[in-house]
């Protein structure tokens, strides 16, 4: 029979979030997913990837096998869009594990902590969809602005999936409300 651990010293983040913020997660990609395919997500001729910033975000807090969920989910709906096989898919679930191993690394509590993991996230997703269609030119001119998009959003984006998966009654994944 396994040790359980007290719950004072359990890590509020190593815990599920629950069905609520798992069915609210993918809600909110679906609705990202629709933002995304329209034209409220192009600011300035570049198109900002909310569901790979949700799928970075979601890792972070939910650690390797959520981040890997929902990296899939996040990928079949990127695929979705596009059209691209299972391309996306696949980057996702992979991105959503590395930014799983990286939360005991980081501060979550820090919303900062997700520019440096999406930043690196945007570039392997970028490079690897350029390798797979062999557009580098189109990439080259875009990719700073894209990146910059994407980065705009991270924080509030973070925020949101960061109180989602918050344990019943924690603010902020730190004390109680006082």
């Amino acid at each position: 029979m396994a040790a359980r651990i007290p719950p004072a010293t359990r890590d509020p983040l190593v815990r599920e979030g629950g069905v609520w913020a798992w069915m609210t997660g993918i809600g909110l990609l679906v609705v990202a997913g629709i933002i995304q395919s329209s034209d409220l997500a192009v600011w300035g001729g570049v198109r900002v990837d909310l569901t790979l910033v949700l799928a970075v975000s979601w890792g972070l807090v939910s650690g390797p096998r959520g981040g890997f969920a929902y990296g899939v989910v996040s990928g079949l709906v990127a695929d979705l869009l596009v059209g691209q096989s299972i391309m996306y898919t696949l980057l996702r679930a992979l991105l959503g594990v590395v930014a799983g191993l990286a939360r005991p690394m980081l501060n979550v509590h820090q919303p900062m902590v997700i520019l440096p993991l999406l930043l690196l996230a945007s570039m392997i997703q970028d490079l690897a969809v350029v390798a797979w269609l062999g557009s580098w030119t189109r990439w080259a001119a875009l990719w700073p602005w894209r990146i910059a998009a994407d980065l705009l959003v991270a924080v509030p984006v973070f925020l949101v999936v960061r109180r989602l998966w918050a344990p019943a009654g924690n603010w902020a994944m730190g004390g109680r409300r006082g």
